[in-house]
């Protein structure tokens, strides 16, 4: 990944690009909640306890993305999926500065 740059996200599915907008929307709270997610074992009280809100907002986040992507962030792929796609803009976005 990290010598691919910005040619990564050419394999991407058609939902990433729809997400990663709506994350810049939400200057970064979708992909922050995911990777807290993620660090908390898919545990959504812990996440909410992670990022600070109330748990019905960790709910209501993975329920937009769910809607957006197709994705189900409360399953190990629908997590891994979403997780892989951050992971990747991240390596283009920092192969770019």
């Amino acid at each position: 990944m990290h010598l691919a740059g910005e040619d990564i996200a050419t394999v991407l599915p058609e939902w990433a690009g729809q997400f990663k907008l709506a994350d810049r929307k939400s200057a970064g709270e979708l992909a922050k909640t995911l990777t807290a997610y993620a660090d908390a074992n898919m545990n959504l009280l812990q996440t909410a306890k992670l990022v600070s809100v109330h748990p019905n907002t960790i709910y209501a986040r993975l329920q937009k993305i769910q809607e957006m992507t197709g994705m189900d962030a409360r399953t190990y792929h629908g997590l891994t999926e979403l997780l892989i796609a951050i992971k990747c803009w991240s390596r283009a976005k920092n192969s770019v500065q």
